[in-house]
């Protein structure tokens, strides 16, 4: 497995993976949410700014539509365009200035050429169909994107004409996106220091589980001493104390053991001799448990010589070798002579030594089939008490 491959295994790295998710969908939702209310606050703004400034020039043009001084609507509008600040960036420039008469001529016009010109235009013919303020997104004639401000010129509340005018959307766009640059840029610092605040955290959450997970290998292996550092009193502090009181239980448990051997390595003997092993140990070890009242028994299995061996050994009460074998009905005799048959019929031999209140020792001799050799194992021995 490549390194790439442990790495985004490791639970370090789903964590990360997951809390970095996790925390900057919230992040980018919050940003997003504040961005776009911060590009609607901008454009209502801008709105504002627009319809009070159509406001004001449908005021100052009255008294010059009444007393038809075209010069003085054309010096309006004019002033109108040159009052732009130059260091406001466009932003809310007026792109066009246009003063109607209630027939849609042209009184004014920022463009001269369009002065006593006729507007049959849509927006034109809805401003004159229904002469009251209204705010319009169109493109402008370059392209780009407005608002199109319309304001009735009243005298009594009669319409005498209309006011449009054409305000720049540039000027919010760019501040828009300016400010947009600036929040991504510092969220994008700010989730590289999360990314490691993160795995950080990560680490030290997952380090006590990694040597949850070694000691449980070294257990696996046959290391029973092996004790995890128990360091935190949360629920992984917790299952590395029920881990360290689980092994110490294993190892009092070996401690206190039913062996010795040399055939854990190489090729297993053969069945029908494996099963008579079993059997012989497994009624030794029965007749111990029930009658012997030992505080200790060692089983060894070895092999070597063409023959495999089996001893089992007590410290309890002992026995008659001689009234048990003559005959007599007694359980723990006729288990013997079950062994004994046993052992009789793979052509081996069953031996029982005994002392009244000395312990039992009953030696089993099979004979290993021709070619078989096991003399060459070394023996894997276990210390344990039961």
């Amino acid at each position: 497995m490549s390194r790439w491959h442990q790495l985004r295994s490791s639970l370090a790295f789903v964590l990360t993976s997951r809390i970095f998710t996790f925390v900057s969908l919230v992040i980018l939702g919050v940003v997003g949410y504040l961005l776009w209310h911060e590009r609607q606050v901008l454009e209502k703004e801008l709105q504002s700014r627009g319809l009070l400034t159509a406001a004001h020039l449908a005021q100052q043009a009255l008294d010059p539509i009444l007393r038809e001084d075209d010069y003085a609507l054309f010096k309006l509008v004019q002033l109108l365009r040159k009052t732009r600040r130059p260091d406001t960036a466009e932003e809310g420039e007026i792109v066009y200035a246009i003063i109607l008469d209630t027939q849609g001529q042209v009184l004014a016009h920022t463009d001269p050429a369009e002065v006593h010109l006729t507007s049959q235009d849509p927006r034109t013919t809805e401003i004159l169909s229904r002469p009251e303020s209204s705010l319009r997104p169109l493109t402008g004639p370059r392209g780009e994107r407005l608002y199109d401000v319309a304001i009735p010129i009243r005298m009594r509340g009669v319409p005498v004409g209309a006011v449009r005018l054409g305000i720049s959307r540039a000027g919010v766009d760019r501040l828009y996106w300016s400010l947009a640059a600036k929040v991504f840029g510092v969220l994008f610092v700010l989730m590289l220091v999360g990314i490691g605040s993160i795995w950080r955290f990560s680490g030290r959450t997952v380090q006590p589980i990694r040597r949850l997970r070694d000691s449980a290998r070294a257990v696996q292996a046959g290391d029973l001493t092996r004790r995890v550092p128990v360091d935190r009193t949360d629920e992984i502090g917790q299952l590395a104390s029920a881990f360290n009181a689980m092994t110490a239980e294993l190892e009092r448990s070996r401690a206190e053991l039913t062996f010795e051997t040399n055939l854990r390595t190489g090729p297993r003997l053969e069945g029908p001799l494996e099963t008579a092993l079993y059997r012989i140990a497994q009624e030794a070890l029965t007749n111990v448990a029930r009658h012997a009242g030992a505080s200790t028994v060692s089983v060894v299995l070895e092999a070597g010589g063409g023959s495999v061996t089996l001893i089992v050994e007590d410290d309890g009460r002992g026995l008659d070798v001689a009234t048990c074998m003559s005959g007599t009905r007694d359980e723990r005799c006729l288990g013997l002579f079950g062994m004994r048959e046993r052992a009789t019929l793979l052509g081996g031999t069953l031996t029982i030594e005994s002392i009244r209140g000395g312990g039992t020792t009953i030696f089993v001799e099979l004979p290993l089939p021709t070619g078989t050799s096991n003399g060459g194992r070394q023996a894997d021995s276990h210390s344990l008490g039961g």
